[in-house]
């Protein structure tokens, strides 16, 4: 799912940057707004970047560089070492989403652990947790975003833990 930032969430969060990952959508109004308060705009230039705006976002404005960094650091390594990733996929269905995806996945010597998939009409959704155990996050995440482009459908891949701290209530 698309994380969409509105003006009311720049001035909740009065944000020293605004880093767009390919999973962030910024409204009109928002972009204007940060205009306004010379807040800059950018694209994340790469998965660490985009981890590293995950980890600002789970840490709180207080964070520093270096606590950031080092969250960041922190992730790269349990990845290494065997993370938990979620892969969500959605889109019209058709043959073969599944076969593309946990082909993939194989290719890189992950391990589904649990799968969920649901279709409702023409539409598909699934969702993937699986364990990457010294696998390159950055290539796992563009190479199944790549097969998503092929099948025509949305995937987003994200680690675990910093999804369940950016969805804790």
């Amino acid at each position: 799912m698309k994380k969409v930032i509105t003006a009311d969430d720049i001035l909740r969060e009065k944000p020293k940057e605004i880093i767009l990952s390919s999973d962030t959508i910024l409204t009109p109004q928002a972009r204007e707004l940060a205009k306004s308060m010379n807040i800059p705009i950018r694209e994340a230039e790469n998965t660490s970047e985009e981890l590293a705006q995950l980890v600002r976002q789970s840490l709180g404005d207080s964070a520093t560089e270096k606590e950031i960094q080092e969250g960041v650091k922190a992730v790269l390594k349990r990845l290494e070492e065997g993370e938990r990733v979620i892969i969500t996929a959605m889109g019209e269905d058709k043959p073969g989403i599944v076969a593309g995806l946990s082909t993939k996945i194989a290719e890189f010597s992950a391990n589904i652990v649990e799968i969920s998939q649901s279709s409702a009409g023409d539409y598909f959704t699934m969702i993937i947790v699986c364990k990457l155990q010294g696998a390159n996050f950055s290539a796992f995440k563009k190479a199944l975003e790549e097969v998503g482009e092929q099948l025509g459908i949305t995937v987003l891949v994200q680690v675990e833990r910093l999804f369940r701290s950016m969805h804790r209530i």
